[in-house]
């Protein structure tokens, strides 16, 4: 899926930064959930405190779920670190990712440049778990704050699409552009590919449509046009510092910063063939 395609990068990060400190006293486990699944990130939460680590590297996929975690680490003085969303409340060691507010409101300036004020532009949500829309919400708010503070008049609707299922998808855009006049499409994660592949198959490929991550689905539609632009966030460097953050906190005794924020890369059709993640650099 594409949520697995993305998560390789953070875990080859993980990877490389083990290979980094092999040897310097520090043995890592794995635990690797089903993001369509509560239930087994879950499980994996309760074997991990049953296991009562020195450090946990997370990536809070379910809100509710890994605040709850969260707290029982706190509560047992387990030091964690989260990579690529963070928690409102947490007392994590190290936040090692973007600052999703501020995506946000980059790509509402980006795509200001294409629209020029004209058309009406929708905000799609696409999660395989029908109501986790937090780190969305705060992407989603970054774009509309920007439209605000220069008090731009596009209609802004926002769709969420509680299902990766494609035909689902496209029942629900489908509605969208039987309403609306359409000038630009802004999906909030790594599922792009999916309303790209609409998009083609209606004749809208003339509409700008932007999302997230570096992906060979996503590059595909790239240089095709299809897709306009992609922001990345290093989701490799994120799981590479993330797991060099923690080995500095138990292993070494280094006090860590409490956010490292990830650059904001813009993808295009004109530089994606030299970008590289920057893992370990």
């Amino acid at each position: 899926s594409g949520e697995t395609d993305f998560w390789a990068a953070p875990l080859a990060g993980i990877q490389k930064a083990q290979e980094t400190i092999s040897g310097q006293g520090m043995q890592i486990d794995y635990h690797l959930f089903d993001l369509g699944n509560r239930k087994s990130f879950e499980k994996q939460c309760k074997q991990i405190l049953q296991k009562k680590p020195d450090g946990i590297l997370l990536a809070p996929s379910f809100t509710a779920e890994a605040t709850d975690f969260t707290r029982q680490c706190d509560e047992a003085g387990i030091p964690y670190v989260l990579i690529d969303s963070t928690l409102a409340g947490h007392h994590a060691l190290c936040y090692v990712g973007p600052h999703l507010f501020r995506s946000g409101y980059l790509c509402a300036q980006l795509i200001q440049f294409y629209l020029r004020g004209s058309g009406t532009i929708v905000l799609v949500n696409i999660s395989a778990v029908p109501g986790e829309w937090s780190s969305f919400s705060q992407i989603n708010e970054g774009f509309i704050a920007y439209h605000r503070y220069y008090s731009l008049g596009n209609e802004i609707v926002q769709l969420n699409i509680p299902s990766i299922d494609s035909t689902t998808a496209q029942q629900q855009l489908d509605q969208i552009f039987e309403q609306q006049a359409v000038g630009a499409v802004f999906v909030t994660n790594s599922r792009v590919f999916t309303v790209a592949s609409y998009l083609e198959q209606k004749g809208h490929s003339d509409i700008f449509l932007a999302g997230y991550d570096f992906l060979p689905r996503n590059i595909d539609y790239l240089k095709k046009n299809t897709i306009d632009l992609l922001l990345c966030h290093r989701p490799g460097a994120q799981g590479y510092l993330g797991l060099l953050k923690l080995y500095q906190h138990t292993v070494l005794r280094k006090e860590a910063d409490p956010i490292l924020y990830m650059p904001i890369d813009i993808i295009t059709r004109e530089n994606h063939a030299f970008y590289n993640d920057h893992i370990g650099g």
